[in-house]
């Protein structure tokens, strides 16, 4: 068993949000200019404490996370359309 343990940066923090871009699938702090891209580290870390990615036109909450990438789903009509998020990869950070 593994323990998810909050730390003292979460304290009173209901969920982390992060703004995903669905023109280039990438994760971002917020939306418009300014923004910087999310870590993998930063991903993983809200991944488990309970992240929630508000896009343009919707509000997802995520249903996988591997390396880099959030798998979301949206729903239009009868079908589940899977959407992927990348943030950062750990290789990338600093360049």
């Amino acid at each position: 068993m593994k323990k998810i343990y909050d730390e003292a940066k979460d304290k009173n923090v209901a969920a982390v949000v992060f703004f995903g871009d669905t023109t280039d699938h990438k994760l971002y702090d917020k939306a418009g200019e300014g923004k910087t891209q999310i870590t993998e580290a930063q991903l993983a870390d809200a991944f488990v404490k309970g992240l929630v990615i508000e896009t343009t036109e919707s509000v997802l909450k995520p249903l996988a996370v591997n390396d880099e990438k959030v798998i979301c789903g949206n729903k239009s009509g009868a079908n589940f359309i899977p959407i992927e998020f990348a943030a950062l990869a750990a290789s990338q950070v600093g360049i």
